[in-house]
């Protein structure tokens, strides 16, 4: 099975972000804990639409996937900088830790883990000319 999602842009308050803060973005505690919580919104809100789209009853559930990320951008990320953006995202698609049972989080479980024993994770960047038009595309295959 082979999940194609498109990102809506995640807000907090009046502001608006169509890729993830980078390592290098100082943010308080709380502020960061918000923008995650925007963009496992985001990830939800896609997967509900590719539900509805497909025609699928349940959220599929994959003990081994391999998820490509592709980010749309004015301009490139570092490679490790991209990989840092997708934390919030790539947590969103997991199952909750023990640690996170009744925290104010969203966990979708389509995959078990996101260690490398459940998970290849690749990352893809497209260059746009618009600031409008960055986004982020994110594609799910059973492996």
């Amino acid at each position: 099975m082979k999940i194609h999602l498109k990102l809506d842009p995640a807000v907090v308050g009046q502001q608006m972000r169509r890729i993830p803060h980078g390592p290098n973005a100082r943010l308080h505690w709380a502020t960061k804990y918000r923008w995650n919580r925007a963009w496992e919104e985001s990830v939800f809100t896609a997967v509900q639409q590719w539900r509805a789209d497909h025609k699928q009853k349940s959220v599929p559930k994959m003990e081994k996937a391999k998820i490509e990320f592709v980010f749309y951008t004015i301009q490139a990320l570092d490679e490790d900088n991209s990989y840092f953006c997708l934390k919030p995202l790539l947590d969103a698609l997991r199952a909750p830790r023990p640690s996170e049972k009744f925290k104010d989080c969203i966990r979708l479980e389509i995959i078990p883990d996101d260690d490398l024993a459940h998970v290849e994770i690749a990352v893809r960047q497209v260059r746009v000319n618009r600031r409008n038009d960055e986004r982020i595309e994110i594609i799910i295959e059973e492996k």
